[in-house]
C-alpha cells in the first residue's frame, strides 16, 4: 500500500514509516496532531475475524497497567479496499528477542523490573477476566527509557466471552515453546493466569541462560510438544539469588501442572515482590 494513499485516508497524521508487514497487518509509525508519535495497524477487512475484533475491544474498552493504549479504532476504505484500523499509543523500543539479537545483555535488575512489570500488568489482566495467552520475548517491549510493555493481544481469552476455539480442537491458539501444556493440550477448564505465569516463567528462564529449554536444539514440532509436557527443568542457578528465592519462584511458575503454581496473579506478585525486598 502506498504511503501517500495511507497519509490521504489519516488526514490527522503524518510522517508515516512502515514498521513491520506479515500475517494479517501492516505496523506503521506516526505521528498523530493530538497524540504525538503513534502506532498504526491496518488489517484487511476480510481478514479481520473474531479474535482481531475482540482484541480491539479489550484494548479500546481498559486501560492496563503497562499495555498500550488504543486512542481511536474503526474501518476506513484506502485505494477501493477496505481495512480495519487501530490507532494506539507507540512504544519506542525493541521486543525482548531482538534485543537479544543485537547482543544486549539483561542485568539482573533489568529481569527483576521486567518480572516486576509484566506480573503487575497480569494481576491487572485477572482482575478482568483476561489470560493474554501469548507471553514470549518478542511481545515484551523495553522501551529507551528501560521500561517494559506488554503488546499483542491477538490469542487473548476474556474469560466471560465464549470461547472461539472449538472444545474437540486438541490443540488451543499458543506459540510452540512458550504455552503452557494445559494451553497445548486445549484444557479450557484449566487455563487462566497460571497460564500465563508459566510462560512469564519461562521468559525469564530464557534471559537468565540464554536458551529456550524446550526449542533448544529441538528436532521438530513433536519434540517441542513432548519438552514442554515432560521435561522437568533444574532450578536456575542466579549468582545473585544468595538465598535461592528468586530461583525458587521461578520453578514454581514453571511447573506442568497449574496445581503446583501459584494460584493467582496476585499471589504470585505479593510472592516476588516479598522475596525482592529480602
Amino acid at each position: 500500500m502506498p504511503l501517500d494513499f495511507i497519509a490521504n485516508a489519516f488526514p490527522s497524521i503524518s510522517g508515516i514509516v512502515l514498521l513491520q508487514r506479515g500475517g494479517q497487518k501492516s505496523v506503521y509509525s506516526a505521528v498523530h496532531r493530538d497524540f504525538g508519535n503513534v502506532a498504526l495497524k491496518l488489517i484487511p477487512a476480510e481478514c479481520a475475524d473474531e479474535r482481531i475484533l475482540r482484541e480491539i475491544q479489550t484494548g479500546h474498552e481498559r486501560c492496563f497497567v503497562n499495555v498500550p493504549k488504543i486512542f481511536f479504532d474503526g474501518t476506513i476504505k484506502i485505494h477501493d479496499q477496505d481495512f480495519v484500523y487501530i490507532i494506539e499509543q507507540f512504544i519506542d523500543g525493541d521486543d525482548l528477542r531482538v534485543l537479544r539479537q543485537k547482543g544486549y545483555h539483561f542485568s539482573f535488575n533489568d529481569i527483576l523490573i521486567m518480572l516486576e512489570t509484566i506480573l503487575k500488568t497480569l494481576v491487572d489482566l485477572e482482575k478482568a477476566h483476561i489470560v493474554h495467552r501469548d507471553i514470549k520475548p518478542d511481545n515484551i517491549i523495553r522501551d529507551t527509557a528501560g521500561n517494559y510493555w506488554l503488546i499483542d493481544f491477538g490469542i487473548a481469552r476474556e474469560l466471560d466471552l465464549v470461547s472461539l476455539t472449538a472444545t474437540s480442537d486438541c490443540l488451543g491458539p499458543h506459540t510452540l515453546g512458550y504455552a503452557s501444556p494445559e494451553q497445548l493440550l486445549n484444557q479450557k477448564r484449566l487455563i487462566d493466569s497460571r497460564s500465563d505465569l508459566f510462560s512469564l516463567g519461562l521468559v525469564v528462564y530464557e534471559l537468565f541462560t540464554g536458551i529456550n529449554p524446550f526449542t533448544n536444539n529441538a528436532n521438530g514440532i513433536m519434540d517441542i510438544l513432548s519438552r514442554t509436557q515432560t521435561l522437568i527443568l533444574d532450578p536456575l542457578k542466579i549468582k545473585e539469588d544468595k538465598n535461592g528465592e528468586l530461583s525458587a519462584f521461578i520453578h514454581t511458575l514453571l511447573q506442568k501442572s497449574p496445581l503446583w503454581r501459584p494460584p493467582t496473579a496476585r499471589i504470585a506478585y505479593d510472592w516476588f515482590m516479598q522475596l525482592k525486598t529480602r
